[in-house]
Order: structure tokens, then sequence, then C-alpha cells
């Protein structure tokens, strides 16, 4: 029995693994075209990032919007929110998010703290 594969199959795999890799981007840019992500966290070398996405139609936007009432009235935000894994799997999330002044009261930045509540929540309901 031979334990070399063929060209043509070592293509039908790479084909088949490509064709999943676009299934999941689709899948992605469906679920960002229709406001359901309003964050992507991509997996680097040195650590995984995140990106906020801030489109125009995207129904986060009115989570924003409340957010930095929040911030501009209160100077602090409180909320939770639920967040697709890699695997497809959800965690829910608890953010908290201060604003900062100097001395002199002017807007310094913001302070964000996300903590992974899922254990909590799923105990809870």
């Amino acid at each position: 029995m031979d334990t070399h594969t063929s060209p043509e199959e070592q293509l039908r795999a790479e084909i088949a693994t490509l064709r999943l890799k676009l299934e999941k981007a689709e899948d992605t840019l469906r679920a960002i075209r229709t406001g359901d992500v309003d964050s992507i966290v991509v997996e680097t070398e040195n650590r995984p990032q995140l990106f906020t996405l801030r489109g125009l139609a995207a129904v986060s936007n009115d989570f924003r919007g409340e957010m930095r009432a929040a911030l501009g009235d209160r100077r602090e935000w409180r909320g939770e929110s639920v967040h697709r894994t890699k695997d497809g799997g959800a965690i829910a999330v608890e953010t908290s998010v201060t604003a900062l002044r100097d001395a002199s009261g002017t807007p310094a930045g913001h302070v964000g703290v996300h903590r992974d509540i899922t254990v909590c929540c799923a105990s809870t309901r």
C-alpha cells in the first residue's frame, strides 16, 4: 500500500480546507453586515487583538450611544454582553468603563475592564 498521496489528492484536501476557511469568513462578514458583531478578536503571533467595528447600520451603535451618554453624565458605564468564541461558543462578558480626567477636569481617556462572567451567569439562570 502506497503511503504517499497523489498530487490530485493533495489538491482536493487543500481545496476542502480553503472552502472551510471561506465559509467561516463569509459567516463572519454576514454577522458584521447584519450588526450581530460589534468587535472581532484576531489571533496574532504575539497575542489576541480586539478590533471594534463601527458600521453605520450596526445595531451596536445604539449600545455605544447609551454608553457614551452614561460616560458623559456619570463618568462611568457598566454593562453585559454575549461574545462568540473562536469555536462558535458563547461567553457572557461584563464590561466596565470609567472616564478619566486630568487635574483641570479635561477628558484624558478611558479605562475599560472586560470580565468573563459566563460561570456566574450560568449558575443564576
